[in-house]
C-alpha cells in the first residue's frame, strides 16, 4: 500500500511541471513558454511571447548587422528607440539598454551580436523578471 501511494505521488510530482510549461513549436524554433503565455510568429525570425492578459511580453529578433560593427548597429537602435546608451558586458556578450514608449512602459533590451554570421539576437521585455526571461531563452531551440 505504501509503495503504491509512492508510487502514484512520483508519478503526479512528475507531471506537475509539464502543466506549468507547455512547449511551441514555430516552424524554424520551438519554446517552453509557461501556461498563460502565447507565443506569436511575424516571420522566421521575429517572434513575440507574450502572457495572455498583455501585462508581460519578450519580443526575440534575429537581424542582420549588414556589415556594421556591433556597437555601433546597437547604438544606432538604441537611438531610433531614444533609449539609454547601451552598455556592453564583455563576460556575457551583450550590449543592454532601456527604452520608454509611449504608454510610459519602460522595456529592457539585450543584444547579443555574432560577427561570424554578421548577426545580432535581440530579446526585448517588459514586466518580466530576469530570471522568467532567462528560463524562456534557454528554452528556445532551433530545428
Amino acid at each position: 500500500m505504501l509503495k503504491r501511494l509512492i508510487a502514484a505521488m512520483l508519478i503526479v510530482f512528475s507531471i506537475a511541471p509539464l502543466s506549468y510549461a507547455k512547449i511551441i513549436d514555430l516552424g524554424a524554433i520551438t519554446v517552453d513558454l509557461p501556461m498563460g503565455w502565447i507565443a506569436e510568429k511575424s516571420n522566421d525570425f521575429n517572434y513575440v511571447f507574450r502572457t495572455s492578459d498583455h501585462t508581460a511580453a519578450i519580443m526575440f529578433d534575429i537581424s542582420n548587422l549588414g556589415g556594421m560593427e556591433p556597437k555601433e548597429a546597437i547604438s544606432e537602435f538604441a537611438k531610433k528607440l531614444e533609449g539609454s546608451t547601451p552598455v556592453y558586458n564583455e563576460k556575457k556578450n551583450e550590449y543592454t539598454f532601456t527604452y520608454r514608449n509611449t504608454d510610459g512602459i519602460v522595456f529592457n533590451v539585450s543584444s547579443t551580436p555574432f560577427v561570424e554570421n554578421d548577426a545580432v539576437v535581440t530579446f526585448i521585455w517588459a514586466e518580466v523578471d530576469r530570471t522568467l526571461l532567462e528560463k524562456i531563452i534557454s528554452s528556445i531551440t532551433f530545428k
